[in-house]
C-alpha cells in the first residue's frame, strides 16, 4: 500500500474541476480516508487543496462507476485549454 499523500493536481499532472474536486472528497469521506492539507499560492489558485492517499486516488480514477464525472471534467479541462490557445482567456 502507498501512503503517499497527494493533491488532484499532483496526481492528473493538470487542475481538477470543482465537480471532480467534489467527488474525490465525497468518496473519500465514504471509506474513512486519511485527508491532509496543503496550502498553494501560485498565478492561478491560492488557497488549500486537499491531499489523498494514492491508493484511494488509483481506485477512485480505476473505478467505472465515476467514469462519467472523470470524463466531464477531462472535457471540460480540454475546451478550457482550447479557449486559452483561441482567446488567451
Amino acid at each position: 500500500m502507498s501512503s503517499r499523500m497527494l493533491s488532484l493536481y499532483d496526481y492528473l499532472g493538470r487542475p481538477a474541476g470543482k465537480a471532480l474536486g467534489w467527488a474525490v472528497a465525497k468518496q473519500a469521506r465514504k471509506v474513512d480516508a486519511r485527508v491532509e492539507y496543503r496550502v498553494v499560492n501560485n498565478p492561478v489558485y491560492s488557497g488549500q487543496v486537499n491531499l489523498y492517499c494514492e491508493d484511494l486516488l488509483k481506485s477512485f480514477f480505476g473505478n467505472s462507476a465515476f467514469k462519467a464525472i472523470i470524463d466531464a471534467d477531462e472535457k471540460q479541462y480540454r475546451e478550457r485549454q482550447i479557449r486559452k490557445r483561441l482567446w488567451g482567456r
